[in-house]
């Protein structure tokens, strides 16, 4: 018998993920669409989208949270594409000013508080 040694994916995320679900509306200077968040972390969002933006492009992006909390608007690139059933592409937020990336730290606190880790 020849055995295959397996292929393990190298686990590239550098923070943990939160599987929330929201509205994002994205935009790429080629590119809009109307997206779902599938998880998003302090570093990044995967999207699920019927259109995708190609690997490398920047996008603007709105997500909508939960209830009193508002919108974030972030920017991020692009780092991955995913086909078949559920397209969707990886996106990892470019570093912001201002109060977005407190508040996206805000959101993640409130997530880990309500869920754990």
């Amino acid at each position: 018998m020849i055995q295959i040694p397996s292929r393990k994916k190298t686990e590239r995320r550098r923070a943990p993920r939160a599987p929330l679900c929201l509205n994002v509306a994205a935009e790429s200077d080629a590119w809009m669409g109307a997206c779902l968040s599938r998880d998003i972390s302090e570093s990044g969002v995967f999207l699920i989208c019927q259109r995708l933006a190609t690997v490398g492009s920047g996008l603007s992006m709105i997500i909508d949270l939960p209830g009193p909390l508002g919108v974030l608007r972030l920017r991020g690139t692009v780092v991955r594409i995913q086909a078949g059933d559920l397209r969707g592409m990886g996106v990892e937020f470019v570093p912001g000013k201002g109060d977005e990336p407190r508040r996206l730290s805000e959101v993640w606190e409130r997530y880990q508080k309500a869920f754990g880790p």
